[in-house]
């Protein structure tokens, strides 16, 4: 049986606003597969599985799930059995996995700093090149990704531009061991430009 589950941060009361926050720190939606006749220990081995951060979870959780209609809705928990939560009791609460199920931390909030692209959350996920810094960024975290990727990091330069910064560098300390020189109009000797007009100024009054 697929379940649509989604992990928040905290102990909430509504709905979650903005999921990509919660997808970027390994929390948010996601679907599971939980058999319907599992318990209590079966349901949380699935979870802790597909989010890791609950392994370290202190305090409890529960299983609530989202009132019909839209905007901000309340979340409202689950029944339980006298063994916890089962998988009858996912399947009749969720409508057979119609409805999404959230994960609410009771005691403890789940840090929603972002995970590095890498992250064991992500792994099961599909995961495509951002065309501007070249990571391998998850699917569902991709377009957020791409609005705000920073397309000005050094690893972007094409090797074709480095060549030309490196021409364009040597050019320049070629012309910087080069001395200007030109000719005074009056006695025809060579000096440097920047001393010419001091000479120039001499000259004149000599001849």
């Amino acid at each position: 049986m697929e379940l649509q589950v989604c992990l928040l941060e905290g102990n909430k009361e509504h709905v979650p606003r903005d999921e990509i926050v919660l997808l970027q720190a390994g929390l948010g939606r996601r679907t599971v597969n939980i058999s319907e006749n599992a318990d209590h220990e079966d349901i949380s081995r699935a979870l802790q599985e597909e989010y890791p951060k609950m392994r370290g979870l202190c305090g409890g959780w529960l299983l609530k799930k989202g009132a019909g209609g839209s905007g901000k809705r309340k979340i409202t928990s689950l029944p339980q059995g006298t063994q916890g939560y089962t998988g009858k009791i996912l399947k009749t609460s969720s409508n057979s996995g119609k409805y999404v199920l959230y994960i609410v931390p009771l005691q403890e909030s789940l840090d929603l700093k972002p995970l590095a692209h890498t992250a064991v959350e992500f792994h099961k996920m599909p995961k495509h090149p951002c065309m501007a810094c070249r990571s391998e960024i998850a699917l569902p975290l991709l377009p957020h990704h791409i609005k705000f990727c920073n397309k000005d990091e050094p690893d972007l330069i094409d090797d074709d531009d480095e060549d030309d910064a490196e021409d364009t560098a040597a050019a320049k300390d070629v012309n910087d061991d080069v001395i200007a020189m030109q000719s005074c109009p009056i006695c025809g000797q060579d000096f440097t430009v920047d001393y010419l007009p001091t000479h120039a100024a001499w000259c004149d009054e000599r001849y």
